[in-house]
């Protein structure tokens, strides 16, 4: 009996997966045309500091931080789906610079779509991890190297950017 609930939840939890990515491709899709939202990496970097979250537990009672903590969780996951939409855009906007003529550009977007596809697999970790936060608001959880890795992620897109900008006979979309 609880070997066929077991398959049952697998099932669907498999069918839901599926379905989840299918209509994240389509969306993804849809999102070449789109300018990436500005991002404010100095203030996710003072929500994600280690040492910032540290003083406010030593300087506030124990329930005044749990509150501040689940909104500054809060304020990470806000900034996680800007970040992991910017990444999307990146794949979208990558893809189509794919289909270039210009061999450099064809592997600089490639490279560009895998590090965004590495990126957003990261951005589904640090998601559950803060959701796992907000539960056990005591748990702590390193999530700060996300800002880095977004970085390098939007100065290689920056660089294929110019790449397909200064490549001859390719259509550049607003950004």
């Amino acid at each position: 009996m609880l070997q066929l609930a077991i398959f049952i939840f697998a099932v669907i939890a498999a069918v839901g997966l599926a379905w989840v990515i299918a209509r994240r491709r389509t969306r993804c899709r849809s999102l070449g045309n789109e300018r990436l939202t500005p991002i404010d990496l100095h203030a996710f970097l003072n929500l994600v500091d280690a040492r910032e979250d540290e003083y406010l537990r030593a300087h506030l009672p124990k329930a005044k931080y749990g509150a501040v903590r689940r909104m500054r969780i809060h304020a990470m996951l806000a900034y996680l789906a800007e970040v992991e939409r910017n990444a999307a855009i990146i794949v979208a906007q990558a893809e189509q610079a794919i289909s270039s003529a210009s061999p450099g550009l064809q592997s600089n977007a490639q490279a560009v779509v895998a590090a965004s596809a590495q990126f957003r697999v990261l951005c589904t970790t640090m998601r559950m991890r803060l959701w796992w936060q907000i539960v056990f608001p005591g748990a702590q959880c390193d999530i700060a190297g996300l800002a880095d890795r977004y970085q390098k992620l939007s100065t290689s897109f920056q660089y294929v950017r110019i790449l397909q900008r200064t490549a001859p006979g390719t259509a550049v979309s607003a950004m």
